[in-house]
């Protein structure tokens, strides 16, 4: 769903601004489509909160796992950092780069949301046959791959479109999958979640800003560069993480 509306949004800013409205109309609307689901969350009858059932459990999983946990969290630092540094920069890089009108670049931007949402509907029955494990490292592999399409071909507009739809399709499902993973190396208690949201929060606020500082500086390969390189080093982290021993 969250996919479904980055998709959708972009196209909603292209069509408004065509047209003169401007693009605070498009804040507007769909702040208008938002009401009536924050009604119904509002008439919505509280429920009452469940026991927790793994307070006993939370210290000693942390304390067998420290190192596997610390390293997943690192690894939604990096994939959730360039997920959103890229979702956020390519209106700016296709932009820039001369890639085409601002509508374009608009449409350039729900393509990336668009193969964000094909590769969660891909990832539903592939996950069935593959072991979160793999599942990472062929996401992590299609990133890399996207990535490179785009820095290599960098003069050829076709492939941008085609890198651009690449990296969505495998950026997709990671964050489930790091999670699927984890749950088979150690029970997912609270404390853990905590951490690997943690991670991802770190994620979203500084790759972003570093892509944004360095676009200012060098330009357009910026965004390529640093999404690279992060893309680069969660192979890295999780290739480390495999390494190392489970403890229930």
């Amino acid at each position: 769903s969250w996919g479904v509306g980055a998709f959708i949004a972009p196209l909603l800013v292209a069509l408004l601004v065509s047209s003169g409205a401007g693009a605070t109309a498009t804040y507007w609307l769909l702040a208008a489509m938002m009401a009536p689901a924050a009604l119904g969350l509002l008439l919505t009858p509280a429920t009452s909160i469940p026991a927790t059932a793994d307070s006993a459990a939370s210290p000693t999983v942390w304390r067998r796992n420290r190192t596997v946990i610390l390293l997943i969290s690192v690894l939604f630092v990096f994939h959730v950092g360039a997920e959103l540094s890229f979702g956020g920069w390519i209106f700016s890089y296709a932009s820039e780069a001369g890639l085409g009108s601002d509508t374009s670049a608009f449409v350039l931007n729900s393509v990336f949301w668009g193969g964000l949402v094909v590769g969660r509907l891909i990832a539903i029955p592939l996950s069935l046959r593959l072991s979160a494990r793999s599942m990472i490292w062929l996401d992590l592999a299609g990133a890399g791959l996207a990535v490179a399409v785009v820095v290599l071909f960098a003069e050829w507009q076709p492939t941008i479109w085609t890198g651009v739809a690449l990296f969505g399709i495998s950026i997709a499902s990671i964050f489930a999958s790091c999670i699927n993973y984890a749950g088979t190396r150690m029970p997912i208690t609270s404390k853990v979640t905590s951490a690997f949201l943690v991670g991802a929060s770190i994620g979203s606020i500084s790759l972003p800003w570093l892509t944004g500082i360095l676009f200012a500086s060098i330009g357009p390969p910026a965004l390529p560069y640093v999404v690279g390189t992060t893309i680069a080093l969660a192979l890295v982290v999780f290739a480390t993480i495999t390494r190392l021993r489970a403890h229930a």
